[in-house]
């Protein structure tokens, strides 16, 4: 009697096992969940056209797992070209000697660096130096009328737009220059913005003195 009851009681602690439906679904839902990351973080720009219509499908549930797909991920060796350093962009205020720089940690407005918003602003960025180097000087023009409708005004009516690229740091030996130094940046773009009595907005790139055009004998 007392074996049986022992058994009895052996048998009511065991725990109880999930039936394979439910083994089933699980296993089905882990299998799902992990293809949705691998399909996402593999999604760089050269991912095939399949692979984008997957991910914008997979979008909804891969919001929720802080993924944007609409951020092409840079996860892939680089070529070493300048377009994939980091740039950013420096609105300069002249007049109260201050500087805006976005994006920036330290900015509301960017969000934390690594935040889908401060991914953006990088993207952003890049791609105005790349209008840059492609000399698509009409286009970064519109950007800084843009900007400076929205921040310009009475009192602050005159602003320098910059595009800066960090330089990379060497793998030996010491760095371009210190951390934060001025020769560890490049200026790829700078205009200067201001108000026009007229209430718009005038743009005037800045070139280096090799790249304007001579003058003539005679002229000033």
């Amino acid at each position: 009697m007392a074996d049986s009851s022992d058994a009895v009681r052996g048998h009511e602690a065991a725990p109880r096992r999930l039936s394979e439906g439910v083994r089933s679904v699980i296993s089905l839902l882990i299998f799902l969940h992990v293809f949705c990351l691998v399909v996402v973080l593999l999604g760089n720009q050269y991912a095939s056209g399949l692979q984008m219509r997957v991910i914008r499908v997979l979008g909804p549930y891969t919001r929720l797992l802080y993924l944007d797909p609409q951020v092409i991920l840079g996860f892939h060796l680089t070529h070493a070209m300048e377009l994939e350093d980091d740039h950013f962009v420096a609105v300069e205020f002249p007049e109260s000697d201050s500087v805006q720089r976005y994006p920036s940690s330290d900015s509301g407005l960017t969000g934390w660096r690594g935040g889908i918003r401060y991914h953006r602003w990088k993207m952003l960025t890049r791609r105005f130096a790349m209008m840059a180097e492609g000399q698509n000087d009409q286009y970064l023009a519109q950007v800084c009328q843009a900007v400076g409708r929205n921040i310009l005004n009475d009192d602050q009516d005159r602003m320098v737009f910059k595009v800066v690229r960090r330089m990379p740091i060497q793998l030996r030996g010491m760095s371009v220059a210190d951390e934060g130094g001025p020769e560890a940046f490049e200026t790829v773009y700078e205009a200067d913005v201001w108000l026009t009595d007229q209430g718009g907005v005038a743009v005037h790139k800045k070139v280096d003195v090799g790249e304007a055009a001579p003058l003539e004998d005679g002229s000033r």
